[in-house]
Formats: C-alpha cells, sequence, structure tokens
C-alpha cells in the first residue's frame, strides 16, 4: 500500500547541496572491488537500498537462497553475468516494480554462451547456471546498456577469451564508458572495437583505492528543485571533467536559458526565468527525464522530450508517469511515442502518484516547491534507492 504524505519546501533551499556519489559508479565499483583477492579503499561510495543489493548480492553468487535485489536493476543484470560464471544455480527474486523489468537481451546472449537460464518470460524470478562458454557473444542493448555492461564486468573472468558483438548500438553509451573506464581502473583490459568489445579472459581485478564522484543525475534533481524555487544554489561534490552522461543537465539548462558557472570545484545554479526549449534529445540520458519534465511544465511554451524505447521499462513507464503526474497537478503533458510533449502552465495542488520511482518523486518534490501548500505524493521512501536523505538534504518538509 502506498504511504501518501504531503511535500512542502523550505522557505529558503540549502544554499550549499552535497551531491551524494554516483550510484552508476558504486555499483562498479563494489562488483569490482569484490573481485580482489585484497580489498581496496573505496572512498565517496553512494550506501543505498539499490547499491547495498549489489554488496549483499556479490556475497550470495551460488548460494542456495535466493539473492533479493529489491529495486534495483543495475544490481539484478549486473549479478546475473558474474552467476553466469559459475557452475552452481543462482536464483534472483526481487519486487514488483523489478519483476516487470526485462531482462530477455542479456539472458539470450548468456543462453547462446552455453549459460542454464531459467525465468518468466524474461523476467524475475530468474535462476542462472554457468559456467559460460568464452567466445563470441552478441547481445542487444537497444532497451539498457546495463546488458552489456554485465557481460563487460564478467568476462575478464572468464576461462577463455571473448568477443562482444552489438546487435545494435546502445543508447546510452556513456553507462558503457563508465563501466570500461572502472574497470580500467581495476586492472582490466577491455578492447573496444569497431563491432563491440574484445575482452580477455582468465584476468585479476586489483586496485588499492578508488573514489567515486559525485551523481550527476542526482545533480539534475538538485538543480529542478532551486530553479522551480527561484533560489541560487551551489553544488558540492561534482567533477567537471566527469564523462558520466547525465553531465551533459549543464548543456541541457542553457537551452532553458539557465547559465550555470564553475567556481573552485563548485557548481552555480542561478534563479532564472525560464524559456521553453523545443527540442530536447533525452535519448542518451533516461534518468534526466523527470527533471527536465517539470522544468518544461514551469516553462512558457512547449518542449519535446525526445527519449529512447528503454524509457518505457525504467522503474516505471516514466513517460507514461510523468504524463499523468503532470495532468494530474493541472499541467499539459501528452505521449507520443517514446516522446514527452509538455506545455508550461500553472502548476495546481493535486495528490499526485508517484508510481513507486524515487526519480519522479524527487522531480515532484520540485514542482511542489512552487507551491505554497506543496504536493501530496507517495513513495517517499523510494528516494532510499539513490539519494538517501534527499528531503533533509533540500529541507523539504514531510507531514501525513
Amino acid at each position: 500500500m502506498s504511504h501518501w504524505q504531503r511535500i512542502e519546501a523550505p522557505p529558503r533551499l540549502p544554499k550549499s547541496i552535497e551531491i551524494p556519489g554516483s550510484k552508476s559508479l558504486s555499483h562498479r565499483a563494489i562488483l569490482l572491488a569484490k573481485r580482489c583477492s585484497v580489498p581496496p579503499q573505496l572512498t565517496g561510495l553512494l550506501w543505498s537500498a539499490d547499491t547495498e543489493a549489489t554488496h549483499r548480492g556479490m556475497d550470495s553468487l551460488g548460494q542456495s537462497t535466493p539473492i533479493d535485489c529489491g529495486n534495483s536493476g543495475t544490481s539484478l543484470r549486473f549479478l546475473i553475468g558474474q552467476a553466469a560464471l559459475l557452475d552452481q544455480p543462482t536464483h534472483f527474486t526481487g519486487d514488483a516494480s523489478l519483476s516487470r523489468r526485462d531482462c530477455q537481451p542479456l539472458l539470450t546472449s548468456l543462453a547462446n554462451a552455453g549459460v542454464d537460464v531459467k525465468s518468466r518470460s524474461g523476467c524475475l524470478p530468474i535462476s542462472i547456471k554457468g559456467p559460460l562458454r568464452a567466445g563470441e557473444i552478441l547481445v542487444d542493448p537497444t532497451l539498457s546498456s546495463q546488458f552489456l555492461s554485465s557481460l563487460i564486468l564478467a568476462l575478464p573472468f572468464a576461462d577463455g577469451n571473448s568477443e562482444v558483438r552489438l546487435i545494435r548500438p546502445p543508447p546510452s553509451k556513456a553507462y558503457v564508458n563508465l563501466t570500461v573506464q572502472t574497470a580500467t581502473a581495476f586492472g582490466l583490459r577491455v578492447d573496444e572495437r569497431s563491432s563491440g568489445f574484445f575482452i580477455q579472459g582468465h584476468q585479476s581485478a586489483e586496485n588499492s583505492s578508488f573514489s567515486v564522484e559525485g551523481d550527476w543525475s542526482s545533480a539534475g534533481l538538485a538543480a529542478a528543485c532551486a530553479l522551480a524555487a527561484k533560489q541560487e544554489v551551489r553544488l558540492t561534490n561534482l567533477r567537471n571533467d566527469s564523462i558520466q552522461g547525465d553531465r551533459r543537465f549543464i548543456q541541457i539548462m542553457e537551452a532553458f536559458g539557465v547559465h550555470c558557472t564553475w567556481n573552485d570545484g563548485v557548481l552555480l545554479v542561478p534563479p532564472t526565468a525560464l524559456r521553453a526549449a523545443p527540442v530536447i534529445d533525452l535519448r542518451a540520458q533516461p534518468d534526466l527525464l523527470p527533471p527536465i519534465a517539470v522544468l518544461a511544465s514551469l516553462s512558457p511554451g512547449t518542449t519535446r522530450i525526445q527519449c529512447s524505447p528503454g524509457i518505457h521499462h525504467k522503474e516505471s513507464d516514466r513517460i507514461e508517469v510523468m504524463k499523468k503526474a503532470l495532468n494530474t497537478c493541472g499541467l499539459q503533458a501528452k505521449s507520443q511515442g517514446h516522446d514527452l510533449i509538455v506545455v508550461g502552465g500553472r502548476a495546481r495542488f493535486a495528490r499526485v502518484d508517484c508510481a513507486g520511482d524515487h526519480r519522479i518523486h524527487m522531480a515532484l518534490c520540485a514542482l511542489a516547491a512552487t507551491l505554497p501548500e506543496g504536493l501530496i505524493l507517495d513513495s517517499a521512501d523510494s528516494v532510499d534507492v539513490s539519494w538517501p536523505g534527499f528531503h533533509q538534504a533540500l529541507g523539504f518538509q514531510l507531514s501525513q
């Protein structure tokens, strides 16, 4: 049962907000650290419901007790790749949302490599028994780049060399680059080729220390809250040279008329009279859809937000859930294929279903900041997936 609470913004957001560690990097670092013979020192990690699922799962591979991945699609898909290396079965479960998320493209790749795979039409519950057969492996990462990243994180430990060939390119290539960069930092060799990747087997992961930078997806949400509240905010714990795909949030802000600046490693987001951006391409940055949709709803004019097919298969169907949420608040929004079209306007007080999606809940907190009475939202605890303590960090008040 959903737990509904009134969410109200404080009169003044904190002047400085420390962005938590990158969830994407934390998953990868935790997994590879578990592969090291001597545990490395990890700093800046995001400890959240999702990353803890990866941590627990790495300790439970090959055991008879099923691994509960909770709400974490990243944990499930990455752990499936690790389980495929073992000659004993590993069983996976998760919550209702995760049980609807399709893993079939990854399961097909592994089955073709000799892995015994059992699933419910590509969804949980899933059982994996290897070992996988090294060699040529085809993968279709159209639905999620995590399918490709799962193989990149597993194949260095296989009993032979492998060539991963892409049926189609991944829409979110930046996440794959992040996987390769992290693997390289742990001493693994992953060679990118025109058709995919060549990965030598029998490798060992080694690293003495690894630092996790701040999360640009979370930075986008914090910036959206500040812009909605028409207040200046300084975002810390971010790297200007980050290869995280969601760093593109800064360029997207320019399209809305927002000119963010760097000063001594701090990103300054100024209060800005927003303008509509005719077209925003988020096909490679699906996690930015919720905050961008909210900003579009606050900008005079019409904004078309382009997304890839995988947007329908995140923690929720984010296109449909955001459309319904904005409509519930009296704003104009419609879906068209994989796109969301938003017309700027004035939101009204409403009770809005977040579908248990952490990013949608946090984005709607930004919309709540435009209303004296806030909004009534469900799933406040969903933020534990990616930003534990989000409401407190930004000063939002929760009441029954």
